[in-house]
């Protein structure tokens, strides 16, 4: 059972890795790649394709107005599409308050990211001890749920604010830029049930002290 169990926590363990990375690299990314658009520029005068960013597109109608012809390379054939993505100039944050607010976004991930990996080890190491329904336990399940949905959120609201800035120089008539894969679903709805997981747990920690109490 405990072999199981701690092959399931090692998953989790490592999808929780990914997604602070994830979102982390989305504060960093810009920062990084603006440096190394610069230097790029510098020494070759050529624009770095780590300056772009990949913004979803989601066309106004499905008409032959807004569609572009591809040619099959084999057939030689031309056929209509309708492009879903677009790689567009990662515009830097305004001004020294921008960046400022970027690197205590990407602070405040690191230190919840932190906080949530030392919680879910200790919850771990708990599950092992057999000291299941403890509130220490509930504790960390709060804790690591409410970190999870904050992490997400800010994730969500810098990526949606680099999109913005980015669609202020772009307008592509006959599309709208897409919005839904700037939200961080996943790390909200792992956070979520984390909670849902952690208010189970005082449930049967309020059962087990009312049933001793009634012994």
């Amino acid at each position: 059972m405990k072999t199981k169990l701690n092959i399931f926590c090692l998953l989790i363990f490592a999808v929780i890795i990914v997604d602070i990375i994830m979102a982390t690299d989305v504060m960093f990314s810009g920062i990084i790649s603006g440096y190394n658009s610069a230097q790029h520029s510098k020494e070759a005068n050529v624009e770095s394709v780590d300056a772009y960013r990949v913004v979803s597109l989601v066309p106004n109608e499905i008409t032959w107005r807004n569609a572009i012809t591809i040619t099959d390379s084999a057939t030689h054939k031309s056929y209509k599409a309708w492009p879903t993505q677009i790689n567009l100039p990662a515009e830097p944050s305004s001004g020294i308050s921008g960046r400022i607010a970027s690197v205590i976004i990407g602070i405040a991930l690191l230190v919840l990211g932190i906080i949530t990996l030392v919680s879910f080890i200790r919850f771990v190491l708990n599950i092992n001890r057999n000291n299941i329904f403890t509130r220490k336990n509930t504790k960390y399940l709060k804790r690591i749920g409410w970190c999870m949905i904050i992490i997400g959120l800010l994730s969500t609201i810098k990526y949606c604010n680099d999109l913005y800035a980015a669609t202020q120089t772009f307008s592509l008539t006959g599309y709208t830029i897409g919005y839904s894969d700037a939200i961080y679903t996943g790390t909200i709805l792992f956070g979520l049930f984390s909670l849902v997981i952690a208010e189970s747990f005082s449930i049967g920690l309020k059962m087990k002290e009312e049933q001793e109490l009634t012994i």
